[in-house]
């Protein structure tokens, strides 16, 4: 009875596998891998061995050294769309299959030649879309092509056209030659003081003229004007 007893025992400690975690179908890009998982349970713990079997055939292949419950295919290609994956656990008791996993292979983005999904990044780019659309080869509404310097920007002389001082028409003023501003504060209106002062500014902005070489004009015969 007690070797009966201990047999039973062991009967009741052993179990078979039994799948609790199915894989579901992966999709993947081009060039790139997909993962699958499963999971069962039995005492003694099962082994796992994933089995692939290729797309339009039913023979099942072992797959060498896939025996995790997680499993990760190689760089997949546009060939393995439709393969299927499945994970076999087995014991001393027994063994169980899991369901069947897909792959799918998603296809690339097709490109036409000359064109590209980003958008326009360099300056030549944009400028020969504008040209085509000038040149109505474009159902988009006609622009203005526009020049862009793809050089860059260099230093230039002091004196250059785009860093001399008589650029800014603030600074092109004969105010700046010669004459020094009003460092006093100028005297009120309708006064002498404000009289002789503004005689005193105007003799002086005359004899400025006459430096520069800006004769007044005399002239009192009569000129013709449209």
């Amino acid at each position: 009875m007690a070797i009966k007893s201990y047999k039973q025992a062991i009967d009741r400690s052993i179990s078979p596998p039994r799948v609790i975690t199915q894989p579901i179908n992966q999709a993947a890009n081009t060039g790139g891998k997909a993962s699958f998982s499963a999971m069962a349970t039995g005492v003694p713990a099962p082994f796992v061995q994933w089995q692939l079997a290729r797309a339009g055939s039913s023979v099942w292949i072992d797959i060498p050294d896939a025996n995790l419950i997680n499993y990760t295919t190689p760089t997949l290609s546009a060939s393995d769309n439709g393969n299927q994956y499945r994970a076999v656990f087995s014991n001393s008791a027994g063994k169980a299959v899991s369901e069947s996993a897909a792959v799918t292979i998603l296809s690339a983005p097709m490109i036409k030649d000359g064109s590209s999904i980003l958008y326009e990044e360099t300056t030549t780019m944009e400028r020969q879309r504008r040209i085509a659309e000038q040149q109505q080869h474009s159902k988009l509404a006609k622009v203005h092509a526009r020049e862009h310097n793809e050089e860059q920007a260099h230093a230039s002389p002091e004196e250059a056209m785009e860093n001399g001082l008589l650029q800014h028409p603030f600074l092109n003023s004969q105010r700046n030659d010669g004459i020094d501003p009003n460092l006093n504060p100028e005297p009120p209106l309708n006064t002498e003081a404000r009289r002789e002062f503004d005689n005193e500014r105007r003799e002086q902005e005359m004899e400025k003229q006459l430096r520069l070489g800006n004769m007044p004009k005399m002239r009192t015969d009569p000129q013709f004007k449209p």
